[in-house]
């Protein structure tokens, strides 16, 4: 923790803790039953709807983009969980993930679902945005996910700093 001396010009008022941000930016959407699709032409890495709004303030969820618009430039921790379609009985690979751009890097995460009747993957990484920026969570497998219903989908977006 650190502390800075609060004075004005004449007067010292102690010690406070300052602010880490001058403002939050926050938003927590999810999709449940929803089917991926295709944007762009982009085939192999479809785009998981998200239908429900946990937080999301100062409405920066577009929903009919399924997009996170960032609003100001700074470091951001991203989180996110997908599970596939329950009982499918299969073993096969995927990865999602989030980014401006849907396709593979650094920034997505190749998984393997076992076969098990329910499975959920988990995502978490610190990310440099900037302004304007549209992130959005998609997936990409070889078994056809994206033609059947998601069980659950889930994303949150939190500024942790405008230093960067």
């Amino acid at each position: 923790m650190m502390l800075i001396r609060a004075s004005d010009a004449a007067n010292s008022f102690g010690w406070a803790i300052p602010a880490i941000l001058p403002q939050t930016h926050f938003c927590d959407v999810s999709g449940q039953g929803v089917k991926p699709y295709v944007t762009d032409g982009n085939t192999a890495w479809p785009r998981v709807p998200m239908n429900q709004k946990t937080a999301d303030a100062e409405n920066l969820f577009d929903g009919p983009s399924n997009w996170y618009v960032v609003p100001e430039t700074g470091l951001y921790l991203i989180n996110a969980s997908f599970r596939p379609p329950d009982g499918s009985g299969k073993q096969y690979e995927f990865g999602f993930g989030v980014h401006t751009a849907q396709g593979d890097g650094p920034h997505f995460l190749w998984t393997f679902r076992p076969n098990a009747s329910r499975y959920t993957a988990s995502y978490a990484r610190i990310a440099k945005c900037t302004a304007g920026d549209k992130l959005r969570m998609f997936i990409y497998t070889d078994y056809q996910v994206w033609e059947q219903t998601v069980s659950t989908a889930a994303m949150q977006i939190g500024m942790i700093s405008n230093k960067v």
